[in-house]
């Protein structure tokens, strides 16, 4: 049976209030932050969009005010299901980009505070439950929100504190220079020792048993990479027949 003319205006009210309602105030500013953050325009959220203004069309096109209201609910369930997935990606995203940024300034300036890391491991803890909660089939909207929020402030945080890390050397940098400097002393003990050695044998009297050893170890450090080259270089010694 065809809606009567009031049964078409109450329609066409709920079909307005869906979309001025759910889609403009509810969806529209959630969606423009998820691109923001993103950087694209997310497929399935389209899609949920798409099948939500179907069953409005449905709505109008109802033989039945039954039919009608029925497709107005399972629309503004698409459009909160879009709203859902906007925060969640946009969550996702957002922990990536903190702990990029957590990466580059514990690489430039050293540790980050412990407050700021706790906050990041209540995030991701509350976003972990959220997600729970949804697969039981709770409504997680209002939570992912304020996690969203949350992740938002602690980015800006770091932002603010972190803005000018130029002026610190990098921990990688401070790392080689001092793993230069370890070789460099290392080496140098090895050559004083070696002319330590030299002099010791130069003050003993040549026939003394400690100088005609230490001789034999010195000429055998200095001929042995020469004889190791010349192994090398030369072609092996053919076999006899």
């Amino acid at each position: 049976m065809p809606l009567s003319d009031e049964e078409q205006q109450n329609v066409q009210k709920a079909v307005e209030d869906v979309i001025l309602k759910d889609y403009f105030d509810d969806f529209l500013d959630v969606y423009g932050t998820t691109i923001s953050i993103a950087e694209s325009h997310p497929e399935q959220i389209n899609n949920e969009i798409r099948n939500a203004l179907t069953h409005l069309a449905r709505a109008y096109e109802g033989d039945n005010l039954s039919t009608s209201n029925s497709n107005i609910q399972q629309a503004r369930a698409h459009i909160e299901r879009a709203k859902r997935d906007s925060l969640k990606l946009s969550i996702i995203t957002k922990r990536d980009q903190i702990h990029s940024e957590i990466f580059r300034i514990e690489v430039i300036e050293g540790a980050v505070p412990r407050p700021l890391k706790t906050k990041i491991r209540n995030i991701e803890k509350a976003r972990r439950g959220a997600f729970r909660k949804e697969t039981q089939g709770e409504s997680v909207t209002t939570i992912l929100e304020e996690i969203l929020v949350d992740a938002l402030e602690l980015e800006d945080q770091l932002l603010t504190q972190y803005q000018d890390p130029g002026t610190i050397t990098p921990k990688l940098k401070q790392y080689w220079i001092k793993t230069a400097r370890f070789a460099g002393k290392a080496s140098l003990a090895i050559v004083l020792s070696i002319i330590a050695g030299v002099l010791v044998l130069l003050a003993l009297p040549e026939n003394s048993t400690f100088v005609v050893k230490g001789r034999e170890v010195i000429s055998d450090l200095i001929s042995s990479p020469a004889q190791e080259r010349d192994t090398e270089s030369s072609p092996p010694a053919k076999k006899s027949p």
